[in-house]
């Protein structure tokens, strides 16, 4: 968020400058060129550090809701399992068939543990292409900025004269026209603020659809069974 906020101040300062451009007998608008283009080079290095540590914090996010999520159906299952074997253990004592019962209790607690473990998968990848369209938007931000620089480094070379003041009008000229193109930047850099929240409300419906995944009834399910078996 820092770098967001640090991205603005930056895109301030670069409209502060440009209102000298209306003045040309005021500046040197060969500094002013560099000026940009130094604030352009910190802008982008913001952007690119931005989706650098989005993409981290989603990854590690993401990584920790699967973990978690399938450490739960494990000690579900695991549980299960237990309680089965248990149940097992008192039908031998007691002298009845438990073939049957068993197999189908781990038949069924595998083909469980196999959909509900699809069910995490699915909601963790549907977390992670509602994220596709912000980090592209964060991926054309950071061509536009490059577009921008190619654009200011050839201004200098485009304009070059021998004749002073002829040179210096063809830089603000080219100035003015690249102003819809930092105004659009300053838009698309409010719009990192907003991904910051769309990436967290994406984490909690993740989180919440994973905690969904029908993994609470296991245990009761086949125990039922096995005790109807009985």
């Amino acid at each position: 968020m820092r770098n967001v906020i640090c991205i603005l101040a930056l895109l301030f300062a670069v409209y502060a400058s440009e209102q000298d451009v209306i003045e040309p007998s005021s500046i040197n608008f060969e500094e002013l060129v560099n000026i940009h283009k130094k604030i352009l080079e910190a802008i982008l290095n913001d952007v690119l550090l931005f989706e650098k540590r989005i993409k981290q914090n989603l990854q590690v996010r993401f990584n920790d809701l699967r973990t978690q999520a399938l450490l739960k159906v494990n000690n579900i299952i695991n549980s299960a399992f237990e309680n089965v074997n248990l149940s097992i253990e008192e039908g031998k004592k007691e002298g009845k068939k438990i073939d049957e019962c068993y197999d189908y209790a781990k038949h069924n607690l595998e083909t469980r543990k196999d959909n509900t473990i699809a069910e995490l998968e699915t909601c963790v990848q549907n977390g992670k292409t509602t994220m596709e369209a912000p980090l592209m938007n964060v991926a054309n931000n950071i061509k536009e900025i490059k577009t921008l620089l190619t654009d200011l480094n050839a201004i200098i070379p485009k304009c070059y004269s021998s004749n002073h003041i002829k040179m210096q009008s063809c830089i603000a000229m080219n100035l003015v026209l690249i102003r819809s193109s930092l105004k659009q930047i300053n838009s698309n850099a409010i719009t990192l603020v907003n991904m910051t929240l769309t990436a967290k409300s994406i984490i909690i419906r993740t989180n919440s659809c994973a905690k969904n995944a029908p993994v609470d009834n296991l245990i009761s399910t086949n125990n039922s069974k096995l005790i109807a078996i009985y």
